[in-house]
């Protein structure tokens, strides 16, 4: 970094070109972890949730409460997929995986 800095590089140039390389893994591993926590923690909507909030988690309840039992498994699949597309958009972003930041 002070090499960089001696050298001329401006401050984004070395965050661009130094921290971000060296800390994208733990950047991931910062973001992936909380999400997924998120994630887990979605039937908290279940609980908080009242006749006027329509979330994907209550309206799968409502639809099994209905008996639409295979309607109540799309929008399941559907929370699936969301939370599969977000892990999958931030390592794309961040060029990394969790399991590459959970390595070093």
């Amino acid at each position: 970094m002070k090499a960089a800095q001696i050298a001329g590089a401006g401050w984004l140039a070395r965050l661009r070109r130094i921290v971000i390389p060296i800390q994208s893994g733990p950047l991931a591993t910062g973001i992936l972890l909380p999400f997924i926590s998120g994630i887990k923690g979605i039937s908290l909507f279940v609980i908080l949730a009242t006749p006027a909030t329509d979330v994907l988690t209550t309206y799968s309840l409502r639809l099994i409460d209905y008996n639409y039992q295979q309607a109540a498994n799309a929008v399941v699949l559907m929370i699936a997929l969301i939370s599969w597309a977000g892990t999958v958009m931030i390592q794309k972003i961040t060029g990394t995986g969790l399991a590459d930041a959970l390595e070093n």
